[in-house]
């Protein structure tokens, strides 16, 4: 699909209302460079959530980079069978409850439209100290293909808190795409798509097998390309992302399937 036909299925898009839910409780989770909430919501779920004036964005500004990244990469996520990552929404945060918190520094967060990931017990961050060497290598290929195609950056995973293996989910997708802050001119080159790899994987024979990686790749370029360009409807207007800029991010995403394979191969030819 060319950029022109992005651009009008995404205006087409914006008339949907994309999945969110509003925050009823809030407790400063910290960690990070966002300083991350817990949020409890009206539909009784927790989210781990990031919001408008998080430290990460505030550096650079509008557009923020963060919120909108985690959104988008949250719901690409969710299009693979198993999902890849958590769900993810929109939280409002209503103006009584943002002004009733507060955080270590004596900040409170911003009402209105926040990120949330929906939290995950029994699990813990690879950042933290999480043992990957239960993870099964399919599951482990899963969550490779996906951080390399969507060029992560700072990545991490959550899996089993008790060392067992049986989850393993990529997470703090705020530095995907194109880092820590919009470079939009990575959005128009020609792509260049490079392995990525946490970094408990490094060496780790098991991964040195193409039929691991197999299945997961036939999924990715199997993925609709209207489902993937859906992900990049509907960001909220406070955010900052436009429609033209939003377009340019999908093709941008829509372009590095097909490279994503030769990237991983290198896991098993040696180069990497």
């Amino acid at each position: 699909m060319e950029l022109p036909q992005i651009m009008t299925l995404l205006t087409q898009l914006e008339a949907d209302n994309p999945p969110r839910t509003q925050a009823a409780l809030l407790q400063y989770r910290g960690g990070g460079g966002c300083g991350a909430w817990d949020c409890k919501a009206v539909n009784g779920l927790w989210y781990v959530i990031k919001c408008q004036n998080n430290r990460q964005d505030r550096t650079y500004g509008l557009p923020w980079k963060v919120l909108t990244t985690e959104l988008i990469c949250g719901r690409l996520g969710q299009l693979f069978v198993p999902p890849v990552c958590p769900p993810v929404c929109i939280v409002d945060i209503p103006d009584e409850l943002a002004s009733a918190v507060i955080d270590p520094n004596g900040e409170h967060p911003s009402a209105g439209p926040s990120f949330g990931s929906q939290r995950v017990d029994g699990a813990i961050e690879t950042k933290a100290g999480g043992n990957i060497n239960l993870v099964p290598p399919k599951q482990a290929a899963r969550v490779v293909v996906f951080q390399t195609w969507l060029q992560g950056q700072d990545i991490a995973a959550l899996v089993s808190h008790d060392g067992s293996g049986t989850m393993f989910l990529s997470i703090d997708h705020g530095y995907y795409l194109t880092g820590p802050q919009w470079i939009e001119s990575l959005l128009t080159a020609e792509p260049s798509v490079s392995l990525v790899l946490l970094p408990q994987f490094q060496g780790q024979v098991k991964l040195e097998d193409s039929q691991l990686f197999q299945g997961i790749l036939d999924e990715l370029t199997s993925l609709s390309e209207i489902d993937i360009i859906k992900a990049f409807a509907g960001i909220p207007q406070e955010w900052g992302a436009s429609v033209d800029f939003r377009a340019k991010l999908a093709n941008f995403v829509l372009k590095r399937r097909n490279l994503v394979e030769q990237a991983v191969s290198t896991l098993w030819r040696g180069v990497a």
